[in-house]
Protein backbone atom coordinates (compact mmCIF):
# COMPACT_ATOMS: atom_id res chain seq x y z
CA UNK A 1 0.00 0.00 0.00
CA UNK A 2 1.07 3.51 -0.93
CA UNK A 3 1.72 5.39 2.12
CA UNK A 4 1.04 8.60 0.36
CA UNK A 5 -2.46 7.34 -1.09
CA UNK A 6 -3.22 6.43 2.54
CA UNK A 7 -1.83 9.83 3.95
CA UNK A 8 -4.84 11.62 1.81
CA UNK A 9 -7.16 10.26 4.41
CA UNK A 10 -5.55 9.75 7.68
CA UNK A 11 -3.61 13.54 7.70
CA UNK A 12 -6.61 14.89 9.00
CA UNK A 13 -5.97 18.01 10.92
CA UNK A 14 -4.96 20.61 8.42
CA UNK A 15 -7.65 19.53 5.64
CA UNK A 16 -10.44 18.92 8.40
CA UNK A 17 -10.08 22.60 9.96
CA UNK A 18 -10.15 24.26 6.61
CA UNK A 19 -13.86 22.89 5.78
CA UNK A 20 -15.27 26.44 6.26
CA UNK A 21 -17.48 28.68 3.33
CA UNK A 22 -14.12 30.75 3.43
CA UNK A 23 -11.46 28.40 3.14
CA UNK A 24 -12.79 24.80 1.44
CA UNK A 25 -12.60 26.40 -2.00
CA UNK A 26 -8.55 26.72 -1.42
CA UNK A 27 -8.19 23.79 0.49
CA UNK A 28 -9.68 21.58 -2.27
CA UNK A 29 -7.81 22.80 -4.43
CA UNK A 30 -4.28 22.21 -2.58
CA UNK A 31 -5.84 19.20 -1.75
CA UNK A 32 -6.26 17.75 -5.46
CA UNK A 33 -3.07 19.34 -6.53
CA UNK A 34 -1.05 17.32 -3.74
CA UNK A 35 -3.05 13.84 -3.98
CA UNK A 36 -4.95 13.89 -7.41
CA UNK A 37 -2.57 12.68 -9.91
CA UNK A 38 -1.19 10.05 -7.46
CA UNK A 39 -4.63 8.46 -7.22
CA UNK A 40 -5.15 8.70 -11.23
CA UNK A 41 -1.93 7.04 -11.92
CA UNK A 42 -2.85 4.56 -9.40
CA UNK A 43 -6.37 3.84 -10.24
CA UNK A 44 -5.11 3.65 -14.09
CA UNK A 45 -2.30 1.54 -13.16
CA UNK A 46 -3.91 -1.20 -11.24
CA UNK A 47 -5.81 -4.26 -13.07
CA UNK A 48 -8.57 -4.60 -10.23
CA UNK A 49 -9.93 -1.28 -8.51
CA UNK A 50 -11.23 -3.77 -5.93
CA UNK A 51 -7.85 -4.58 -4.90
CA UNK A 52 -6.79 -0.60 -4.53
CA UNK A 53 -10.06 0.00 -2.42
CA UNK A 54 -9.39 -3.11 -0.40
CA UNK A 55 -5.70 -2.28 0.16
CA UNK A 56 -6.72 1.42 1.13
CA UNK A 57 -9.28 0.32 4.04
CA UNK A 58 -7.12 -2.41 5.09
CA UNK A 59 -3.96 0.63 5.51
CA UNK A 60 -7.40 2.88 7.60
CA UNK A 61 -7.51 -0.18 9.73
CA UNK A 62 -3.95 -0.28 10.61
CA UNK A 63 -4.24 3.31 11.05
CA UNK A 64 -7.05 2.75 13.29
CA UNK A 65 -5.32 0.36 15.67
CA UNK A 66 -2.18 2.16 16.40
CA UNK A 67 -3.90 5.13 17.58
CA UNK A 68 -4.47 5.51 21.35
CA UNK A 69 -7.47 3.08 22.57
CA UNK A 70 -9.65 6.45 23.80
CA UNK A 71 -8.67 8.20 20.33
CA UNK A 72 -9.89 5.45 17.41
CA UNK A 73 -13.26 6.55 17.40
CA UNK A 74 -12.56 10.36 17.01
CA UNK A 75 -9.88 8.85 14.50
CA UNK A 76 -11.89 6.90 12.29
CA UNK A 77 -14.43 9.46 12.41
CA UNK A 78 -11.74 12.36 10.88
CA UNK A 79 -11.08 9.49 8.34
CA UNK A 80 -15.08 9.35 7.42
CA UNK A 81 -14.97 12.83 7.04
CA UNK A 82 -12.02 13.44 4.84
CA UNK A 83 -12.78 10.73 2.48
CA UNK A 84 -16.80 12.47 2.18
CA UNK A 85 -15.21 16.57 2.20
CA UNK A 86 -11.97 15.47 0.23
CA UNK A 87 -11.24 12.49 -1.53
CA UNK A 88 -14.22 11.08 -2.83
CA UNK A 89 -15.27 14.67 -4.19
CA UNK A 90 -11.39 14.63 -5.72
CA UNK A 91 -12.26 11.74 -7.54
CA UNK A 92 -15.46 12.49 -8.88
CA UNK A 93 -13.93 15.88 -10.38
CA UNK A 94 -11.05 13.70 -12.06
CA UNK A 95 -13.75 11.31 -14.02
CA UNK A 96 -13.26 8.30 -10.81
CA UNK A 97 -17.01 8.37 -10.20
CA UNK A 98 -16.57 4.22 -10.50
CA UNK A 99 -13.71 3.68 -7.92
CA UNK A 100 -15.41 6.43 -5.47
CA UNK A 101 -18.54 4.46 -5.48
CA UNK A 102 -16.42 1.38 -5.26
CA UNK A 103 -14.78 2.48 -2.18
CA UNK A 104 -18.03 3.61 -0.65
CA UNK A 105 -19.44 0.66 -1.25
CA UNK A 106 -16.73 -1.57 0.39
CA UNK A 107 -16.55 1.07 3.74
CA UNK A 108 -20.22 -0.23 3.78
CA UNK A 109 -19.54 -3.81 3.41
CA UNK A 110 -16.75 -3.24 6.50
CA UNK A 111 -18.44 -1.13 8.25
CA UNK A 112 -21.99 -0.97 7.98
CA UNK A 113 -22.48 1.53 11.04
CA UNK A 114 -20.94 4.25 9.33
CA UNK A 115 -22.10 4.25 5.61
CA UNK A 116 -21.78 7.57 4.03
CA UNK A 117 -22.48 9.21 0.47
CA UNK A 118 -20.89 10.35 -2.20
CA UNK A 119 -20.93 14.45 -2.86
CA UNK A 120 -19.78 16.12 -5.77
CA UNK A 121 -17.29 19.29 -4.97
CA UNK A 122 -19.92 21.68 -6.28
CA UNK A 123 -22.76 20.29 -3.82
CA UNK A 124 -20.69 20.62 -0.70
CA UNK A 125 -19.35 23.64 -1.97
CA UNK A 126 -23.11 25.21 -2.14
CA UNK A 127 -24.16 23.64 0.96
CA UNK A 128 -22.40 25.74 3.32
CA UNK A 129 -25.02 27.91 4.87
CA UNK A 130 -24.65 32.06 5.21
CA UNK A 131 -25.82 32.99 8.36
CA UNK A 132 -25.53 34.95 11.63
CA UNK A 133 -26.42 33.79 15.09
CA UNK A 134 -27.71 30.67 13.27
CA UNK A 135 -30.14 32.98 10.90
CA UNK A 136 -30.52 32.00 7.65
CA UNK A 137 -29.45 34.70 5.58
CA UNK A 138 -29.71 33.06 2.10
CA UNK A 139 -33.54 32.27 2.23
CA UNK A 140 -34.46 35.98 3.14
CA UNK A 141 -38.17 37.30 1.73
CA UNK A 142 -37.29 40.55 0.36
CA UNK A 143 -39.78 41.81 -1.67
CA UNK A 144 -42.16 38.64 -0.74
CA UNK A 145 -46.01 39.12 0.00
CA UNK A 146 -45.06 38.09 3.47
CA UNK A 147 -42.95 41.44 4.32
CA UNK A 148 -45.79 43.78 3.87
Amino acid sequence: MNETLLSAITITKPWLQRFTRFAYREAFAEYTKQYGELYRQEIAGTMDPGILAESLLDGLQAHWKKQLLWNRTAARIDCRQMVILYLSPMLMKQGEEEFSELLRQRWSERWPDTEYRVSSYEKLLNGFRNSVLGIDLANKHYEDETDS
